[in-house]
């Protein structure tokens, strides 16, 4: 494995469309709250299939 000092591990986890705009943030360790990435992220794709 390769230590790379620079390089941070965090719970969160950022919805970012295709755009590059932040469309939200979700503790990955709660259980809602990666059901509630997994709705957006449904919807966002869902966005871009209906534009």
């Amino acid at each position: 494995m390769v230590y790379h000092p620079f390089l941070a591990h965090t719970e969160t986890f950022y919805l970012v469309d295709g755009e590059g705009y932040l469309r939200g943030l979700y503790n990955g360790t709660l259980p809602l709250e990666v059901e509630r990435l997994l709705e957006d992220a449904r919807m966002l794709l869902s966005e871009k299939t209906s534009s």
